[in-house]
């Protein structure tokens, strides 16, 4: 028994050392259960993070984020963050609570994506603002329509924000 506990042990260690931004998530929402993930360099060049979609311990759909700060992982809340946004939005802050993890998209080649362009330019108006390299992540907002909300982080606002919104584009 004590081999195993040794073992179990140094497989977490290896793990976390492996998945940095993996264990962050999991410091900052304990019992979540990772329903989709994905990693790109969101806030800090070269550095994976991770942004995910998560069901927490009390059972409800969340969009979160981890990003590396000189400090250490810093944990964001996409849904509260996106509040922020909703004079901008014109569907409303209301996005998709349906758990589906098929409407997540990260870091789509814009213009490119089959759902966020047509006939290589981007749908519907154009992005809020520029993000540079910095990577986005989007989520479907509708279950009927091809509605789309995508986040970039704003690094003097320390915060992701509502980048680009599609709706209504079937």
């Amino acid at each position: 028994m004590r081999v195993i506990a040794i073992l179990s042990t140094m497989l977490s260690a290896a793990a976390a050392a492996a998945d940095p931004a993996g264990e962050a998530l999991a410091a900052a929402y304990p019992g979540a259960r990772v329903l989709a993930r994905c990693e790109a360099a969101f806030g800090t060049a070269g550095v994976q993070e991770l942004a995910a979609v998560v069901k927490d311990a009390a059972g409800a759909v969340r969009r979160v984020a981890v990003l590396r700060t000189p400090g250490g992982w810093e944990p964001h809340d996409l849904d509260r963050e996106i509040l922020r946004d909703a004079r901008l939005s014109r569907q409303g802050s209301d996005w998709n609570r349906s758990g589906g993890t098929d409407a997540f998209k990260c870091n789509p080649a814009l213009p490119g994506d089959k759902d966020l362009s047509d006939k290589g330019r981007m749908l519907d108006r154009p992005p809020f603002f520029q993000r540079g390299s910095r990577a986005v992540v989007c989520f479907g907002t509708s279950d009927t329509y091809n509605n789309w909300d995508c986040l970039a982080f704003r690094p003097e606002q320390n915060s992701f924000r509502l980048w680009y919104q599609q709706v209504f584009a079937d």
